[in-house]
């Protein structure tokens, strides 16, 4: 599990897990590994004091991240290659919010994901919060969903 300060992210973090584990719930756990996520990338920047917009959302509190935090401020070795996965990634990001909020159960949407593309997003999500938990716990992750 991540290491946290937010009941919101716990909650959400086993939400999601108990959804993805349900017949077609992967749609429904698109809503709640989002607020997970977002949740997370707060819970990182308050700890790290790195200010941010009350209303930023998940695209900017990772720039920040990237940016500002210790934990990724020249710290890999991999150099270039790395930085060429971590640019597009920053595009998955930016997707995850229309995806949520536009083809999940977060609003009364007309149209819904399949549960292959929502298993994508949450997929999506899982690695990102690996990855980001790698890094802040200088370790491999071992996160729940």
């Amino acid at each position: 599990c991540p290491k946290t300060t937010s009941e919101v992210v716990d909650r959400a973090l086993a939400d999601a897990e108990r959804l993805i584990n349900s017949r077609g719930g992967a749609v429904s756990a698109v809503d709640r590994a989002h607020t997970a996520f977002h949740g997370y990338l707060r819970d990182i920047c308050k700890d790290a004091s790195i200010p941010f917009a009350e209303d930023a959302g998940i695209t900017a509190l990772f720039g920040l991240i990237r940016q500002q935090h210790a934990a990724f401020i020249g710290t890999t070795s991999s150099g270039e290659p790395v930085h060429k996965l971590l640019r597009p990634m920053a595009s998955i990001i930016d997707a995850l919010d229309p995806v949520r909020n536009q083809r999940s159960m977060a609003h009364p949407n007309p149209v819904l994901l399949d549960e292959p593309e929502a298993m994508l997003t949450v997929n999506a999500i899982r690695t990102l919060l690996h990855y980001i938990n790698s890094k802040l716990q200088g370790q491999r992750s071992s996160l729940p969903f």
